[in-house]
């Protein structure tokens, strides 16, 4: 092969039937599109009158001492030939025929030039170089890649980079650190990934080469490491909808990942010790020991793992990350949300479904540690509007509901997955307050002056609430007692100051623990 630093110039042959000894066949092949695509990368569809099975191809004259100079493949298809000119068929995937023809010209050049294709094509064409042994295109694919700024990598380009042929590997390691980098940047918060929609169907439709990579990398962040344990499951879930599924053996290494002593004893006990997806990773025994070894109020995980490290435990040759330490905290140390709760929208809603108990939605699906929450408001009744009255009095007490039946008021925070009877615990609190001071009133004592009342707030914590319960809060939040009515209802918020000038209720949920 010739000396790259000394390659010369046959640019003024590309295309030229002078001095040509060979025929160079460009075809499209649907098959090459599986191995030489980019992962992220979205096809063109087909145009309504283009039949799907058409392939392109074109023929190109070629020489054979610039062919057998630069590639490998062509020097083991040149060296013994038969014909006096043979025929020379390249495969490329569909849509790729012009990167076929750009390989080809780019052999002829001195110093190959792509500056003019993007960064996708440049990943194209690096698969190209390498399925067909031209290093010196590899090496300037590779080099014009380096050149983008990291802050300008586009994502196909990160998830190519990750997903390269095994024979890329080594010329392309200087492509990893900004790759990881941009990774971080985007996805290495895995708290702050899961709670942006989009960011979350990114992380979900990850390869398994990248997610792996992300979990390896001693940067990414999480508020526990019970997140990753759920960012495998909602990736393998995923998976399994929408691209075909994983494999047990990507699982395996995906999982191998969780550094145990830093997950929660009650969620190794519950929910990995139930999981068939756990399951497919770690043996009872070594969930027994997962649980050992785990962190809990009192516990010392490090010296667990280094009573193991010294009784030379096999599950720690299996799982080296759990002597890894504990990753960096997230962004995100708790949940928080909030919601302008407008009176005349709960009561009209009420209205609509009278009943025993009565739910009104505040928040659903805010995530954190990999599990979903929401928030509710009940309305709980004394009894059903019309028991015990005849037919023809149960319309008229069911209209006259909201001014009759006395109800109170609570507000609950739960899981929106959740199970009977799974010992897990949250620590949380509800406040309710008038986040604008209401209008101004006359005092009567000072001289006819107005004052503002100074606007008002309740919070009521709530710590370590068995998950056996469906949803855990206060039936009486406000402590009210029952009334008899809305108006009573919104008469008792508004002595307390906790309505504010538009006539709504300001809710806001924090969580602060999952164990």
């Amino acid at each position: 092969m010739v000396d790259q630093a000394f390659a010369p110039d046959f640019s003024e042959f590309f295309r030229k039937d002078e001095l040509s000894d060979v025929n160079l066949i460009v075809e499209e092949d649907r098959a090459a599109s599986c191995s030489g695509s980019v992962a992220g990368e979205k096809r063109k569809a087909p145009e309504p009158d283009e039949e799907e099975g058409s392939l392109q191809q074109t023929t190109l004259p070629g020489h054979s001492m610039v062919l057998v100079a630069f590639s490998a493949f062509f020097k083991a298809k040149l060296v013994r030939r038969a014909l006096p000119k043979p025929e020379i068929r390249l495969s490329v995937p569909a849509g790729q025929l012009e990167l076929g023809e750009l390989l080809l010209q780019a052999m002829y050049q001195s110093q190959p030039d792509l500056g003019a294709i993007s960064q996708v094509q440049l990943l194209q064409l690096l698969i190209l170089a390498d399925r067909y042994g031209v290093n010196k295109v590899l090496v300037a694919a590779v080099a014009a890649l380096q050149a983008v700024p990291q802050a300008e990598l586009q994502w196909e380009t990160v998830l190519g980079v990750f997903t390269l042929p095994p024979g890329c590997t080594d010329a392309c390691k200087p492509l990893l650190p900004a790759a990881q980098q941009q990774l971080q940047q985007q996805l290495g918060d895995l708290e702050l990934a899961l709670a942006d929609s989009q960011k979350r169907q990114r992380l979900l439709a990850l390869p398994h080469k990248v997610l792996l990579a992300l979990l390896q990398d001693e940067e990414t962040k999480v508020a526990s490491e019970n997140t990753v344990f759920r960012i495998i499951q909602s990736w393998h879930g995923y998976q399994q909808q929408h691209c075909g599924g994983s494999s047990d053996a990507e699982l395996l290494l995906l999982l191998q990942q969780i550094r145990m002593p830093h997950c929660t004893q009650p969620f190794v006990a519950t929910v990995l010790a139930e999981s068939p997806l756990a399951a497919k990773c770690f043996s009872p025994l070594e969930l027994r020991l997962a649980c050992i070894c785990s962190s809990g109020p009192g516990s010392e995980p490090e010296t667990v793992v280094k009573a193991m490290q010294t009784a030379n435990c096999p599950a720690l040759d299996r799982f080296p990350a759990w002597k890894q330490p504990k990753r960096p905290a997230s962004a995100m140390t708790k949940l928080s949300m909030e919601h302008e709760l407008s009176l005349e929208d709960l009561k009209q809603t009420l209205e609509a479904l009278q009943g025993e108990k009565t739910t009104y939605t505040l928040f659903e699906s805010r995530r954190w540690q990999g599990e979903a929450f929401g928030a509710t408001l009940y309305v709980f009744y004394a009894s059903k509007p019309g028991d015990g009255a005849s037919e023809g009095s149960k319309g008229a007490a069911a209209a006259e509901a909201t001014t009759s039946t006395p109800f109170k008021v609570g507000m609950y925070v739960g899981p929106s997955s959740r199970r009977k009877n799974m010992l897990r615990a949250i620590s949380f609190s509800i406040t309710a307050s008038a986040v604008q001071p209401p209008p101004p009133v006359v005092d009567p004592y000072r001289y006819g002056r107005s004052v503002v009342q100074q606007p008002q707030h309740i919070v009521k914590p709530m710590i370590r609430q068995g998950f056996s319960l469906e949803m855990w809060g206060w039936p009486d939040f406000f402590g009210f007692g029952a009334v008899d009515s809305w108006a009573a209802f919104k008469a008792k918020l508004r002595a307390s100051n906790l309505v504010h000038a538009g006539d709504c209720l300001h809710i806001k949920v924090e969580i602060t623990e999952v164990l």
